[in-house]
């Protein structure tokens, strides 16, 4: 289904009806099926659901670093204004680090274990820069203090087995933002670490997105680290862009029975709750997508054109849409 919303002219991403599968022996899974995003320059927007509904392969489509068995079968990736889906691996070389950066759940994952962590970020500017030596490393010693990362020339000589957890997302997050990205793509930055962290990263990502004006894509399952963190958000199921709003609207007025479902798992600072509830059910089967509504096998409102036809947008405010046969239209 094509997305009716009209991108605004500042933005610098437009992510158009884009569809990713991955061919498995059970079936063609239908990871993302026909979904378009928009993000601003300068702009924090979430893409927000469960696991599975297909946030981070949206996010890994972006960087054109789908893994096989996975490819993109349509759809359109504009980034100021070029389409990444038509650029080769060597295109996209320039683009992924200098660019747009991603920034991964698991740090230690993506950390070089034999490298030291100035190496680590100093390759990074090399490649996209050429600079000399001592302006790679000034550079490094400058993003280590962005980052937060007290006695920098100390760390930067570090081996990554001794960082902390949250001073391992600091580096990987340095490393991000070492070339001065447009777009920064945190894709469950925050999950892995403690309470405490998480809010530190929270603030550091603010923070960086201010001072910098680049843009943020945040992929999370947090709503909480949404209504923290940006301006906009769409909320992902089964594959599909359920619901977008303004982050503000989206918590005071929600749509779409799948929002209003998960934050009814969350607390909120709107309503009082004695107790949260839980969502019940499982995301669908890619393989065999649920006809209709992706929602409805776990939708208390299901009716049966929603179990036989698929939703169009249903425009709920400025620049809000909801795909549900019930929403109020505006």
């Amino acid at each position: 289904m094509i997305d009716m919303i009209t991108p605004p002219r500042d933005s610098i991403l437009e992510v158009r009806d884009l569809v990713t599968n991955f061919s498995t022996p059970e079936g063609v899974v239908r990871a993302v099926d026909g979904i378009s995003i928009n993000v601003r320059s300068g702009e924090s927007v979430a893409i927000v659901g469960e696991s599975g509904s297909g946030k981070s392969t949206t996010a890994l489509s972006i960087m054109q670093l789908i893994p096989p068995p996975g490819r993109i079968v349509g759809g359109n990736i504009i980034y100021k204004g070029k389409d990444l889906a038509e650029f080769s691996e060597r295109e996209m070389e320039g683009i992924r680090g200098k660019e747009i950066s991603m920034v991964f759940q698991d740090p230690r994952s993506f950390l070089n274990p034999l490298m030291r962590v100035g190496d680590q970020i100093s390759e990074a500017i090399e490649l996209h820069f050429h600079n000399n030596r001592e302006t790679v490393k000034k550079t490094v010693i400058e993003t280590l203090k962005k980052v937060g990362i007290h006695d920098p020339e100390q760390v930067a000589r570090y081996y990554p087995h001794k960082l902390s957890g949250g001073m391992a997302q600091r580096v990987l997050i340095a490393i991000a933002v070492s070339c001065r990205p447009s777009l920064l793509i945190a894709d469950e930055a925050t999950t892995a670490l403690d309470t405490t962290v998480q809010s530190q990263i929270v603030d550091l990502l603010r923070t960086l997105k201010d001072e910098s004006g680049m843009s943020l894509l945040v992929i999370t399952h947090d709503l909480g680290i949404v209504a923290e963190l940006c301006d906009r958000v769409y909320v992902m199921y089964g594959g599909k862009i359920m619901e977008t709003s303004d982050v503000r609207s989206l918590f005071r007025n929600p749509q779409h029975p799948y929002t209003k479902a998960l934050l009814k798992c969350v607390l909120s600072t709107y309503e009082y709750k004695d107790k949260l509830e839980s969502l019940e059910g499982s995301v669908p089967d890619l393989t065999r997508p649920p006809i209709g509504c992706r929602f409805h096998p776990r939708c208390p409102l299901a009716t049966q054109e929603c179990r036989e036809r698929e939703p169009p947008p249903v425009r709920t405010g400025e620049s809000a849409y909801a795909y549900c046969w019930k929403a109020t239209s505006t």
